[in-house]
């Protein structure tokens, strides 16, 4: 389950659009393959930073669980 759900991560990631320096306007997720754009110009990119928090938030958690569900014989 735990790789499922890291795959869709990967697969619909989330994107921002570096506007100007210090304004980051986020996208939301979208398909890795269709990008969206920003007033019909400027591409958004992958947020690396968002996206490896969310998979380092999920690891961790699955982690916790499989450390709390272990057999204890």
């Amino acid at each position: 389950m735990v790789v499922i759900i890291i795959l869709m991560m990967i697969l619909f990631p989330p994107f921002h659009v570096v506007y100007a320096p210090g304004i980051v306007i986020y996208e939301g997720y979208h398909f890795l393959y269709s990008p969206p754009s920003f007033q019909n110009r400027i591409v958004a990119s992958v947020d690396i930073t968002s996206l490896f928090v969310q998979l380092l938030a999920v690891i961790i958690l699955a982690s916790m669980h499989m450390y709390i569900v272990r057999d204890k014989h």
